[in-house]
């Protein structure tokens, strides 16, 4: 049986996958009519960039609280 923790860890994960899955989609969205010196599909890496910033974070904090629990 998997602890609070554990479980915690797990739904982190998924979450990181479905965001992961949203961003490849929308990726694939704007790549697919390519429109010449369009800065959409560059605006869309940045917010890349920053979420998943923003959840290494998230996700190093929840490690840590389970490493030094």
């Amino acid at each position: 049986e998997l602890t609070a923790q554990q479980q915690q860890l797990q739904q982190g994960i998924l979450d990181l996958q479905s965001q992961i899955k949203q961003v490849v989609s929308q990726l694939n969205e704007y790549s697919n009519p390519p429109m010449p010196g369009s800065m959409e599909a560059e605006d869309i890496g940045q917010q890349v960039l920053v979420a998943s910033k923003q959840n290494r974070k998230e996700f190093d904090k929840l490690v840590l609280e389970i490493l030094t629990a």
